[in-house]
């Protein structure tokens, strides 16, 4: 309110003078004399420094303002920041779950730095379902699949899942992954190989759905084979034999 006085008054008291100052000129009878020119000349100064104290006044106002909002933006970044971190760790974030093997354990691994929660997923051998025709079949091969039902996962670590099945002993074997959290819907592209006697693996992982899938994540051995672009082998080339590494490093 203070400011707002301060910014009228100047302009009010310059308004003023410049009519006195006109009243002036009209009224009086010789403008030759030094008293005349020296009132007006005290009137058009009083107006000059009002102007300038209420331009003075504005530019201060806004400046304020300016500073009162850039510090009510931060505060709400700050109270936005803070809103989604908590329900960050009600939800899972940005954290994504994935399987891996891992001297023959089955692995489900939170990649983030929230919990997981309410986790239930399925691994599956897509063979398996190859000649599968009704639900009835799919119904009868169900039990070959992975289920696993897991109520949380802390950030960056990894829960032991339970082999309710054996895992393939095939020198090659591509298997498939859905799994849903509380925040959201996740694949994986599975594929171990047995390279000269041991199993290598590479998967990737997504979220979404089909029709909308980001990749969130690709690794593989480093001994993993690859093609001559460095890429992992995704599909089986030599069936029934052990792969033979075609390039080091993993991605």
């Amino acid at each position: 309110m203070a400011l707002l006085i301060l910014k009228l008054v100047p302009q009010v008291l310059a308004v003023t003078v410049v009519l006195l100052t006109i009243v002036l000129d009209y009224v009086a009878h010789d403008k030759r004399t030094r008293r005349f020119k020296s009132v007006r000349a005290a009137l058009l100064a009083v107006a000059g420094v009002g102007l300038v104290v209420s331009v003075l006044a504005t530019v201060y106002d806004e400046k304020m303002k300016h500073e009162e909002i850039t510090k009510l933006n931060r505060q709400f970044a700050s109270i936005e920041g803070w809103t989604q971190r908590s329900l960050d760790a009600l939800t899972g974030g940005s954290s994504f779950p994935y399987v891996n093997i891992l001297r023959e354990k089955v692995l489900l691994i939170n990649e983030g730095s929230d919990p997981l929660y309410d986790i239930n997923g399925r691994m599956w051998d897509p063979d398996d379902y190859k000649n599968a025709k009704t639900p009835a079949d799919f119904d009868a091969l169900e039990p070959r699949a992975l289920h696993f039902s897991v109520a949380s996962v802390p950030p960056h670590s990894a829960t032991i899942l339970p082999n309710r099945t054996p895992l393939p002993e095939a020198s090659f074997k591509a298997l498939g992954v859905t799994i849903i959290a509380r925040n959201g819907s996740f694949s994986e592209r599975f594929v171990r190989r047995k390279v000269e006697g041991v199993f290598r693996v590479a998967f990737q992982v997504f979220k979404g759905d089909r029709g909308d899938l980001v990749k969130l994540l690709e690794r593989s051995d480093p001994d993993f084979p690859r093609d001559t672009q460095g890429e992992p082998l995704w599909a089986e080339e030599t069936p029934g034999t052990d792969s033979q590494s075609t390039a080091s490093g993993g991605q």
